[in-house]
């Protein structure tokens, strides 16, 4: 078994993305072509790129306060909301389920 992220765009669109240790489910998307709004291309400036993780695991790391400040302007209503270009598979979690928000 790989260690992956997996990815629901909707009801009907849900894929699987195998990450190598330490990339972050924004790097895991653009390498696989997958579509994830962004305007800094990955690089914590924007807070475009955010995404629920409604069951996150235990030892997911903890929200930085600059992740913070982009998800309260960002996804302020939103409790689970990580950013993508931060999330980042724990030592020893094998999966972590994420929903993309249908962007307007």
């Amino acid at each position: 078994m790989y260690d992956r992220f997996v990815v629901r765009y909707g009801p009907d669109d849900v894929r699987t993305v195998g990450v190598a240790r330490g990339e972050s489910l924004y790097m895991a998307l653009e390498r696989n072509g997958l579509p994830i709004r962004t305007r800094c291309r990955g690089s914590t400036l924007c807070g475009l790129c955010w995404v629920r993780v409604p069951d996150p695991p235990a030892t997911l790391a903890a929200i930085q306060p600059d992740e913070r400040a982009l998800l309260d302007r960002e996804a302020p209503n939103e409790p689970t909301a990580r950013l993508a270009c931060r999330l980042v598979l724990p030592i020893g979690v094998q999966r972590v389920d994420v929903e993309v928000p249908a962007y307007p």
